[in-house]
């Protein structure tokens, strides 16, 4: 099962019998699974009751090969099956641009605004596009302004997110963005 980025993850090795200097090697592995170049991280595998081994991997952030050794009494080693922990990063939302369309009595021209600060100021009635790009592929998405206003229009292909609405009254749109491994991005 794949960890969030950044977790803490407790890893545990299961014996029948006694190991000698039991071991977790630890080598950064690519999306294949495969080791990536340089040599693996060596975390002793205190023992605990019952015949587990276990050790903490403090903040994971990529994926990682694991695999179990330790050493035999009449020498040689013997090691477990390689297991690879796959490592799922949340999306993370930019800002593309917005584009606003004041209320016809104002006749102020629509205008697309490439930067904006966290607020936006706007007329009620002020019809907004919102324009964001995702550094992952999203499956869904979710907008609303709060308070307690229903959900404004969203539309999304791949990484790109577009969000519709109208503005009646003062409020803070919130976007939520869901990969295709099911996390959700982070508030701002």
């Amino acid at each position: 099962e794949p960890v969030r980025a950044g977790s803490n993850v407790r890893v545990q090795v299961f014996s029948e019998g006694r190991m000698l200097s039991p071991r977790l090697m630890v080598a950064a592995a690519g999306d294949d699974g495969r080791a990536t170049t340089g040599e693996p991280a060596v975390i002793p595998l205190p023992a605990s009751p019952g015949g587990i081994y276990e050790a903490q991997l403090p903040g994971v952030s990529y994926n990682l090969k694991l695999t179990a050794v330790a050493d035999l009494s009449g020498g040689g080693k013997i090691s477990s099956p390689d297991a690879i922990l796959r490592v799922v990063r949340p999306p993370t939302l930019a800002f593309l641009s917005v584009v606003t369309v004041p209320p016809v009595y104002t006749g102020l021209p629509p205008e697309e605004i490439r930067t904006v600060g966290s607020k936006l100021m706007v007329l009620p009635g002020t019809d907004i596009a919102l324009r964001l790009d995702a550094d992952v592929p999203i499956s869904s998405v979710r907008a609303s302004i709060e308070p307690s206003r229903p959900p404004v229009k969203n539309d999304w292909k791949e990484n790109r997110i577009e969000i519709k609405g109208v503005i009646r009254s003062p409020g803070m749109l919130r976007v939520t963005a869901v990969s295709s491994d099911g996390l959700e991005n982070d508030p701002p």
